[in-house]
């Protein structure tokens, strides 16, 4: 097949090519299961492993080249390392909360823990799984071969933002908190490794950390988690209803560990020029 030259009318494409036949296909997995909510964990799972076979299929089919980004060997460690990362962001978060007596630990729900394992985990790990796909693995590439890196960061960045801009308790604010917070070190995380395994690690570990563990907000929606607990105190400091994502102690935290990525990424000569490949 052949493309269009320029990487936005690429997207463009790219964004059809996956787009549809994902949709089809989570259509089809829908029907095939029972309407019952113990299949729900497994829908869940085929639809992340379709998503991944579209993105496979695309890259092969209409780009003609290895998906180096899904390469399987170090995944692992790579995911780890993101999800404990940023479990760790949110736990820190939490502790800034606790000590100024503006989150309060109420006790465990295991009826609730349960619902978080069985149900909100697989949830998160596949829009985790889409989203770092299509925005790091699809958008913020093309995007870095017609502009380079930091104008890609920039931009991919201020979109993950702009999406988040229709969730229960969104706001402006909210959204250019996303983008400068997660946007920043999701892309980050991918420029360093240039596979998706880690973006997509940090990606899940801040939302199950946030809406499946500590009982937080997640970007507006609410929790349900391992720990019941009572959060309060301005919204500046906990984020309000939305969450972590409106805090400024959070945007702290994260700018320190997209700082640290994007200084690991040039000292690995991987913030690239227009034109540049990852392989120049």
């Amino acid at each position: 097949m052949s493309l269009p030259r320029h990487p936005l009318l690429r997207l463009l494409l790219a964004l059809v090519l996956i787009g549809a036949p994902f949709a089809l296909g989570a259509k089809l997995i829908q029907l095939a299961l029972p309407a019952d909510p113990d299949w729900r964990v497994v829908g869940n799972l085929l639809r992340g492993a379709w998503m991944l076979c579209v993105y496979l299929g695309y890259v092969r089919w209409a780009e003609r080249r290895p998906a180096l980004e899904l390469g399987l060997l170090g995944a692992g460690r790579e995911f780890a390392t993101g999800t404990g990362l940023a479990t760790l962001l949110i736990a820190a978060f939490v502790g800034v909360l606790a000590a100024s007596g503006h989150y309060r630990l109420l006790g465990l729900n295991a009826a609730q823990g349960w619902v978080a394992l069985s149900s909100v985990l697989p949830a998160m790990l596949v829009v985790a799984i889409a989203e770092e796909l299509l925005l790091r693995g699809l958008l913020f590439r093309l995007l870095e071969q017609a502009w380079g890196s930091w104008a890609a960061l920039a931009v991919s960045s201020l979109i993950f933002g702009l999406l988040h801009q229709f969730n229960p308790h969104a706001s402006l604010y909210t959204s250019l908190a996303l983008a400068l917070q997660l946007g920043l070190m999701f892309a980050a995380a991918y420029m360093l490794t240039r596979r998706i395994w880690l973006c997509t690690g940090l990606h899940f570990g801040w939302n199950f950390a946030q809406a499946g563990l500590f009982g937080l907000p997640m970007s507006g929606f609410e929790p349900k988690a391992w720990f019941q607990a009572e959060v309060d105190g301005p919204s500046w400091l906990s984020g309000g209803a939305f969450g972590a994502e409106g805090a400024v102690p959070s945007l702290l935290l994260c700018l320190g560990l997209s700082a640290w990525l994007l200084w690991r990424a040039r000292a690995a000569g991987r913030i690239l020029r227009r034109g540049e490949s990852p392989s120049t």
